[in-house]
């Protein structure tokens, strides 16, 4: 994460094999460090249907968008601007605040 945050990554993409167990814990991953986080889903594919539908109301509760393929290029231009994509943003930028008035009343104690 250390790699993405230095490079100004506010976004993370997830496709692959497979939905309910790699791709799923990267996303999982990727929420939890604040990313806004985007499933293709017609690029992944899963192991257990039962555990796909599973995953991905998991995903989604958490703040994760799920789209086609076909609506990547509307996401990245902004073009497409979701507002569960604003509220992640908007949690981000909270968290942050937080954490460097935490940092900040720490250094002056």
């Amino acid at each position: 994460m250390e790699e993405l945050t230095s490079r100004g990554v506010t976004d993370v993409y997830c496709c692959g094999l497979a939905y309910d167990v790699c791709v799923g814990a990267t996303a999982f991953h990727a929420l939890e460090h604040g990313f806004r986080t985007i499933i293709i889903d017609d690029a992944v594919r899963g192991v257990c249907l039962e555990d796909i539908a599973k995953t991905k109301s998991q995903l989604t509760q958490q703040g994760a968008i799920i789209v086609q393929s076909d609506e990547v290029g509307q996401l990245v231009s902004g073009e497409d601007r979701r507002p569960e994509l604003g509220l992640q943003a908007a949690i981000n930028v909270a968290n942050n605040h937080y954490l460097l008035h935490q940092d900040n009343h720490t250094l002056c104690q």
